[in-house]
């Protein structure tokens, strides 16, 4: 199954409908990737890297998280915005919106791409939303198995299958908030 699931864990939507946009807050902290723990998993994918060309594990770390700013966070601002129909907007670093949406990557699984045998990338997630001014999680929403899949099939880098996973956690909460929400 490609569907993902968006499950309400705490709070009621109703909080949420008079609220036109938030500032987003992207959190990696203890994310697990594969069976791993993120720490173990870089380690290991550094020290194989490595072994088979000199830096090009310490490369591959940089592009690891690099990818978050440069692509991840990006694509699923514009898709939430776009499949939300403007009725809802997210953006980074808005100190002036009194409501915060803080998404925080749970469990990642980056998938491969082989050329004769593939594996789907799909990320999970766990996202509040706080009033600033008191702190209170007003909402938190469980986005799971968000799945990324270049439709070319050229996606033999993780960044690529990330990113798609993004695309549709991104794309999924905008319509679930279009629908549900406003």
């Amino acid at each position: 199954m490609n569907a993902q699931s968006i499950k309400v864990k705490k709070g009621k939507l109703s909080a949420l409908s008079k609220v036109t946009s938030y500032d987003v807050v992207f959190s990696y902290e203890n994310m697990n990737v594969g069976k791993m723990t993120e720490e173990d998993y870089v380690a290991e994918k550094v020290k194989a890297y490595n072994k088979k060309e000199k830096g090009r594990g310490d490369e591959w770390k940089g592009k690891w998280i690099a990818d978050r700013n440069e692509r991840f966070e990006p694509k699923f601002i514009t898709l939430f915005n776009k499949s939300s129909d403007g009725q809802v907007k997210i953006k980074e670093g808005d100190s002036n919106c009194p409501y915060e949406m803080h998404v925080r990557t749970t469990d990642t699984e980056p998938g491969f791409n082989v050329g004769v045998m593939r594996k789907n990338a799909y990320i999970s997630m766990e996202i509040s939303f706080i009033e600033k001014k008191t702190q209170k999680v007003l909402v938190l929403i469980e986005l799971l198995d968000a799945r990324g899949r270049s439709v070319q099939g050229y996606d033999f880098d993780t960044g690529t299958r990330l990113e798609e996973g993004y695309a549709k956690a991104g794309k999924g909460l905008g319509n679930f908030f279009r629908k549900k929400v406003m």
